[in-house]
């Protein structure tokens, strides 16, 4: 499989895309808050969004193919699935933002954007502290399963050279060589 492109890399990772969509969502909120026509706005946002989800599926089609092309399994690696908290949680932000942005001087307003910027900042130190305890690369011990990452450092017997190895070949294999 062919690696993705910088850009689809970039917009496919889950905390571009997040804030792509999130900020889409805004922007469409802010114009129908201050009474915008919404055709442009709409058009640009869904097309925004539309790239950004053909980038999530390209990359972590390619993560999931290069998880089991490292790891050299027999059966397809499972996506993990959409955590459903976590999809609530987006939508509830969403729609607690919307409501803020409806009515600009009440009290929700200010508790949607408190509770937001602490989900916010929630998300960010989980994903901090998930991307701290996975083991580094380099400490990560080959298995024989490990085709692909497994290597000998040095051979464990002598060598010869590819010239050697031609003249110790016999004569019936000079034959079927064609020499």
């Amino acid at each position: 499989m062919r690696e993705p492109t910088a850009t689809t890399k970039l917009l496919g990772h889950p905390l571009v895309a997040g804030a792509l969509t999130l900020g889409c969502f805004g922007m469409l909120a802010g114009c129908w808050q201050s009474d915008t026509n919404l055709l442009l706005p709409g058009l640009l946002a869904f097309a925004i969004m539309t790239k950004t989800g053909t980038a999530v599926k390209a990359r972590s089609s390619y993560l999931a193919w290069k998880r089991a092309w490292d790891g050299m399994a027999d059966r397809p690696v499972r996506r993990p699935q959409a955590d459903l908290r976590k999809a609530l949680g987006i939508v509830g932000m969403v729609a607690l933002t919307a409501y803020g942005v409806a009515n600009p001087d009440s009290v929700s307003t200010r508790l949607g954007i408190v509770l937001v910027a602490f989900a916010l900042l929630l998300i960010a130190l989980r994903a901090l502290g998930n991307k701290l305890r996975q083991p580094q690369a380099s400490t990560k011990r080959a298995t024989k399963t490990d085709v692909v990452t497994l290597c000998a450092a040095r051979p464990l017997m002598p060598v010869p050279t590819l010239n050697d190895a031609y003249r110790a070949l016999p004569d019936h294999c000079w034959q079927v060589m064609g020499r």
